[in-house]
């Protein structure tokens, strides 16, 4: 059965390595992807409809890839890596950003 209506993906505490295999996902408003092992953003463009993106507490360094995430209101990058900001300006309709305990 296609997944193409999911509107919320709650994935937190996983393992997870790499962020993939969403391009069927495009309705999805929530991203919940705390807690892995994710060490970049990327293959999120396509998510048009994105609200709410968090990847808190993975291994990201640089904050990239936004373009296309032009819904996104709120944007947790807590507890990462995190030391080169680029492309924020792209995500007109954010809110919310959350970068504490970073580099």
């Amino acid at each position: 059965r296609s997944l193409c209506t999911l509107r919320v993906l709650m994935l937190g505490k996983n393992y997870i390595t790499k962020i993939e295999n969403l391009e069927s996902l495009l309705k999805l408003d929530v991203l919940d992807l705390h807690s892995n092992r994710i060490g970049k953003i990327q293959n999120l463009a396509h998510l048009r409809d994105l609200r709410v993106l968090n990847l808190a507490g993975n291994q990201i360094n640089i904050m990239e890839n936004l373009e296309g995430l032009s819904s996104l209101t709120e944007l947790n990058l807590r507890r990462n890596g995190i030391h080169t900001v680029l492309g924020l300006e792209q995500c007109s309709a954010l809110h919310r950003v959350f970068l504490s305990d970073n580099k």
